[in-house]
């Protein structure tokens, strides 16, 4: 516990930094400095080269996270693993961008563009999935050897620190839109080239295949972890990002630009759940590795009430200066509030979930994921197709909501079901009450025409209600002694004045 502790913290502080200076960059300025089809075409470009980037990794990332714990402890066994681990992303990424340049043109026209601008700026998918792709490659592959914060600084902090100054100098004229898109798509390779010049540095990066043999068991896992973390993989990124792409197509760019802002705030409660999660899935590999339950089950009950008690606190503070976040945003977002609020609801499922994914992901029985990621493809191209037509954003977003509720409360049944592990008590219960009662009591302040002023005291309120009754009914263990550790500090400095 000691290696997820210290590492959560220190990615925690570069995940809040980062988070609070994409807040910066999405939340603040992409609304008041670009247009809608421009922001549209920015979250466009993610997503279409987040799902070549996960195809292009031909599911060797979900490999590595399961299976590397065999390779690591031997130099000549991890420059052979790390050698097939690039050969197969290599190839991976030479077909996705054969495939991508044969249906360019159905890509471009799928989006219902009148600006003009996909199909202007199609061109950088292509170094926009290699920096991606290769990131998430050394990324993984550094976070099994116990170090985060390094994935998470660049990617989390560096790369919005560079988004910003692009931000800036559009701003105040110094480049234009061509000049400073064609910086947004560079700005993700520094976090890969950093990445792997830091990886070089330590020693790690070595290609060495001779030598590297695998037993035909050894074959058979890596062939069937790749062939699920394909699926799984696919399954992630069109959870994540097909609502933009489809809300692309029927909607067009100015649509999805206002989806994006809207789904962007309501993603701000995953924060204390990135680093945990990307440290987790090392330990929980190990545990299963020693077959140690006893870890797994403390790791698994602690991230869900921690992530879902902050979760909720999170989400009161968006609802109770709901009217203040689009008071800040301009008119043409006004119709994205129910938007918002479905994503916030969305990731408090998620939360809930805490880390099952990474439980499943590294257990034997990771092959029965298949059969509800399944579901959940055919759910999330359904929903959208159905509902984006008829309802707008707002359809995409109850989309989402539907299939994380399938593949998260479904990974929790099956953990329960194989390994008699639920995350589950009555503190759950309890932090729900606390979070209704401190909205309720919220709801009842008048408005303030200062719309800073409004939300300071009803943030500050929420606060006075919220983290004392957390303390009171010990809902986090961890947020307890956080206070207690900070309370002996202050008392041992006053010993010392004395």
């Amino acid at each position: 516990m000691g290696v997820i502790q210290k590492q959560t913290i220190k990615g925690s502080v570069w995940s809040y930094i980062g988070a609070f200076l994409g807040f910066v960059n999405t939340g603040l300025l992409f609304p008041k400095i670009f247009s809608t089809s421009e922001i549209g075409l920015l979250s466009v470009l993610v997503a279409i080269s987040a799902l070549f980037s996960q195809f292009s990794s031909l599911g060797m990332n979900s490999v590595t996270a399961r299976l590397f714990p065999y390779f690591k402890d031997n130099i000549k066994s991890k420059s052979g693993y790390l050698s097939l681990l690039l050969i197969v992303t290599i190839i991976g990424f030479v077909t996705s961008i054969l495939v991508g340049l044969i249906f360019q043109d159905w890509i471009v026209e799928t989006n219902n563009d009148e600006s003009g601008l996909m199909r202007k700026y199609a061109i950088y998918l292509i170094p926009m999935t290699l920096f991606t792709l290769f990131f998430n490659v050394f990324d993984t592959y550094n976070k099994m050897l116990y170090d985060i914060t390094t994935g998470i600084f660049l990617k989390e902090f560096a790369l919005r620190v560079l988004n910003f100054i692009s931000i800036i100098l559009f701003f105040f004229n110094v480049i234009d839109f061509d000049v400073f898109v064609f910086l947004y798509v560079l700005s993700y390779f520094v976090p890969f080239g950093v990445l792997f010049v830091i990886l070089f540095v330590r020693g790690e990066i070595v290609f060495k295949l001779k030598g590297f043999l695998l037993t035909k068991a050894m074959k058979r896992e890596i062939f069937l972890v790749a062939a699920f973390g394909i699926l799984a993989g696919f399954s992630g990124v069109i959870s994540d990002y097909l609502d933009k792409f489809l809300v692309g197509k029927y909607l067009g760019l100015s649509d999805t630009g206002i989806y994006t802002i809207s789904f962007y705030i309501g993603t701000m409660i995953l924060l204390p759940s990135r680093a945990l999660n990307k440290i987790s899935s090392t330990l929980i590999a190990e545990c299963w590795k020693e077959n140690d339950l006893k870890t797994i089950r403390e790791i698994y009950a602690k991230s869900s009430i921690n992530q879902f008690a902050f979760g909720l606190f999170l989400f009161s503070l968006i609802i109770a200066n709901l009217h203040n976040i689009f008071a800040f945003l301009p008119q043409a977002y006004s119709g994205s509030k129910l938007v918002l609020i479905i994503i916030g609801a969305t990731n408090l499922i998620i939360m809930l979930s805490g880390v099952s994914y990474s439980i499943i992901s590294t257990a034997r029985y990771y092959w029965y994921m298949t059969a509800l990621m399944g579901i959940q493809i055919i759910m999330i191209v359904g929903t959208n197709i159905l509902l984006i037509p008829r309802m707008g954003i707002t359809g995409a977003a109850i989309a989402t909501f539907i299939s994380v509720a399938v593949i998260r409360l479904g990974s929790m049944v099956l953990i329960g079901i194989k390994s008699k592990i639920w995350p589950f008590n009555l503190k759950h219960f309890i932090a729900i009450a606390i979070s209704f009662a401190g909205t309720i009591a919220v709801s009842f302040i008048p408005h303030i025409s200062n719309i800073y002023f409004d939300s300071f005291v009803r943030s500050a309120l929420l606060c006075l209600i919220f983290v004392p009754l957390v303390l009171i009914f010990n809902i986090s263990n961890e947020l307890k002694n956080l206070f207690s550790i900070l309370r002996m500090k202050r008392m041992t400095k006053k010993e010392e004045h004395k």
